[in-house]
């Protein structure tokens, strides 16, 4: 799934030079989650999560090897000044990525939210330049008591985080909750604090899911994104 996504997310990379985005940049800073309470019935399906995790993982490794090393580029879609560009910036991002192979392999199936909301929020606001910047930090580093002091001290727009994760029997049917709190430099408040909902439903594109515990985590995240990135759009529209 995450591989998917950074497929399409590469692609868009490739395709969006010369071209100007619809919405004014901005930073935003994400905890990532650090715990989540679900049924039991669904804790054999995590290690499966974590494991495609890392899979996808190296499949992102080689396909920014094969950009960050391909001299032809597509006429048409890019020049050459571009293209260079590109190569330029898949070899930047694979020398990140390689650093961070051993939190790669830390990671548990909880931080699908965090870190598969990030990619979204980077779907959604970064088809064109000018970027908007998301950093994914370690919850701990974060309190939700203190989203101002984070703000300063990141430089950040806005601050994400999440809390309340947990698995409820709705009807027979599990489904998950999490609460969303979106947090203003600008403003100096919290815009949303909101419970949303995700099921065990397989949505298709980038909502696809294979198991019960990552189509919940898969849902929540669409739960959750679609209620801050309606805010975003409204606030950073051009």
């Amino acid at each position: 799934m995450c591989n998917i996504f950074s497929i399409i997310l590469l692609t868009i990379t490739l395709t969006s030079f010369g071209q100007k985005g619809q919405f004014k940049p901005f930073k935003m800073v994400i905890a990532s989650v650090d715990t989540a309470l679900i049924d039991k019935s669904l804790i054999s399906f995590a290690d499966t999560i974590e494991q495609d995790h890392l899979n996808g993982y190296y499949a992102s490794l080689k396909q920014l090897q094969q950009l960050a090393n391909d001299t032809d580029y597509p006429k048409g879609l890019m020049t050459e000044k571009e293209a260079i560009e590109v190569r330029q910036q898949s070899k930047a991002e694979l020398d990140t990525a390689i650093k961070y192979e051993y939190k790669i392999k830390q990671f548990k199936y909880y931080q699908t939210i965090s870190e598969y909301s990030t990619q979204v929020y980077q779907f959604y606001f970064n088809e064109y330049p000018p970027l908007s910047t998301f950093q994914l930090i370690d919850k701990s580093k974060i309190s939700l008591k203190d989203l101002s002091h984070i703000a300063d001290s990141l430089n950040a727009d806005f601050v994400l985080g999440y809390k309340n994760i947990h698995t409820e029997n709705n009807n027979g049917l599990l489904i998950i909750k999490l609460t969303t709190v979106l947090y203003s430099k600008k403003d100096n408040k919290i815009l949303l604090e909101k419970e949303t909902t995700g099921d065990q439903n397989s949505y298709g594109f980038m909502w696809t899911c294979m198991n019960p515990l990552s189509c919940l985590l898969i849902t929540a995240v669409k739960s959750s994104t679609d209620s801050v990135a309606d805010i975003i759009r409204r606030r950073q529209i051009r």
